[in-house]
């Protein structure tokens, strides 16, 4: 979850916390969804992270892709 209150009471109770962009790597890295297309679409709405962070995700995906 992206909720600030919510992310700090699940980790109070030791929850662990995903975010949107964690569960979209861990589909890619399952090979359930493409992970390029998928973020282009993200990024087309509202939702907001640092180009960096996009950047990287990408990048893994590409090395992981070569790898294979």
């Amino acid at each position: 979850m992206d909720d600030s209150d919510g992310r700090a009471e699940a980790e109070r109770r030791h929850i662990p916390v995903t975010g949107t962009l964690g569960i979209i790597r861990a589909a890619a890295l399952r090979d359930l969804i493409d992970l390029p297309t998928t973020l282009k679409n993200l990024v087309g709405t509202n939702f907001r992270c640092p180009a960096e962070l996009i950047n990287e995700l990408l990048s893994e995906d590409a090395e992981r892709k070569r790898a294979r």
